[in-house]
């Protein structure tokens, strides 16, 4: 197979195999530095995109950070939170990879701790 890479074949095989590549990524993470982490997700989206990933799986509450204790109530850190999902997800329009992150959600009065599943720009729940 001349001009064809060794990657391009090694997935192909996995593929016809219905295997696929799965990475997990606990990047640096800033206590509700919002942008920080999201830069940090998108450097490691496009790393594992580089690598042939098909599903990457972030830790739970990645985007703002795990111990942001009464933060958690502030409207700000949640706006926030939500603006950062919509980016992560307009970044992975042109990709067939599965991103899956964790953030805090605010629905109907109540926080949820959340991992939101997103797959070709947009978010599936």
């Amino acid at each position: 197979m001349t001009g064809v890479s060794k990657a391009t074949i090694r997935k192909s095989v996995l593929r016809n195999y219905g295997f696929c590549r799965v990475a997990v990524s606990s990047p640096e993470v800033k206590v509700a530095n919002v942008d920080f982490n999201c830069q940090e997700i998108e450097a490691v989206i496009d790393s594992a995109s580089t690598a042939g990933v098909d599903v990457i799986v972030f830790p739970e509450l990645c985007i703002t950070g795990y111990s942001c204790g009464d933060l958690f109530y502030q409207q700000t850190l949640l706006e926030h939170a939500r603006r950062a999902l919509v980016r992560l997800a307009s970044k992975t329009k042109a990709s067939s990879q599965a991103v899956i992150v964790g953030l805090p959600l605010l629905e109907q009065g109540k926080i949820f701790n959340c991992a939101a599943c997103i797959v070709g720009g947009e978010i599936l729940g």
